[in-house]
Formats: structure tokens, C-alpha cells, sequence
């Protein structure tokens, strides 16, 4: 079973490049939903959306012939942006307890169909893609005693 402590360099090195393109896709992320904010935002009280939107992505992990896991839905909040290592406890002594985890790094290695499984780290190390989906949805609701005419 591959654990942290086993691993050999590249491994660990795949590792951080992973964690380092989750946080770029971060942000990227993060700067879209902002400009979908922004625009939808400024829409007139008379559109029919009514300023009521969401903005939800979903992250899917491929190694070359298999979906490894999904992170669906995520929405973009605080936790973006800061360091989601939950191993920094000072009193306790784990390998990767100095590095900076990004929140979808983190995500994947703890709140996935992969998490915690005997072969986690092995499929983690087979990722060499990540597809990004997003989903806007509106909402409204009409009042039809005002409507009626």
C-alpha cells in the first residue's frame, strides 16, 4: 500500500504539481465566477432572473483510461484561497504537515469515493487530466395574483 511516508521523490513531486495546478484552477475558477457575478449582478429588477443566480462547478479527475472521481457540486467559497492542510497540527508529526493544500487538493484527497481507500494515493498519482464543468441556474419565481390582468 503507498502511503506519504513511502513514496518516493517524483511521487512526492507529482503530488505537489498536482496540488499547484488545483490551486491555479482555483482562482481561474474564482476569477470566472466573479465576472459572472458582476454581470448578472447589474441586470435590471425587471429581468425576468430577478438577480436570483448560482454558480456551481464540478471537477472531474482522469487518469488515461478511467473517470478517477468527481468533486460535484462545488461552490466557490471561503475556503478558497487559503490553506486547507489538515495535517498542521504541531503536536502531531505528519510528512506533509509544512505544505500549503489548496482547497480542491484537499477536497480530493479527503472528500472523494477515493478518500481514505487503501489505493488512494496510487490513483491520485494516475491523474493526467482535470475537466472543469460549470452551471449557472437561474432562478425566479413568479407571483401570479400580481400578473393577472
Amino acid at each position: 500500500m503507498l502511503t506519504l511516508e513511502n513514496m518516493n521523490k517524483e511521487q512526492r513531486k507529482k503530488l505537489l504539481k498536482l496540488n499547484q495546478k488545483l490551486l491555479e484552477t482555483e482562482f481561474l475558477v474564482r476569477k470566472e465566477t466573479d465576472t459572472i457575478t458582476k454581470y448578472l449582478s447589474k441586470r435590471s429588477n425587471e429581468d425576468w432572473i430577478n438577480k436570483e443566480f448560482s454558480i456551481e462547478f464540478s471537477i472531474e479527475f482522469y487518469s488515461d483510461t478511467e473517470i478517477i472521481t468527481i468533486i460535484d457540486p462545488m461552490i466557490i467559497d471561503s475556503e478558497i484561497g487559503r490553506n486547507n492542510n489538515t495535517h498542521n497540527i504541531k503536536d502531531i508529526d505528519y510528512i506533509d504537515q509544512y505544505e500549503y493544500h489548496c482547497y480542491l487538493y484537499h477536497q480530493l484527497c479527503e472528500h472523494t469515493n477515493i478518500s481514505f481507500k487503501k489505493n488512494m494515493w496510487e490513483k491520485i498519482l494516475k491523474i493526467t487530466n482535470i475537466g472543469i464543468f460549470s452551471t449557472v441556474t437561474y432562478e425566479n419565481v413568479f407571483n401570479l395574483k400580481e400578473n393577472i390582468i
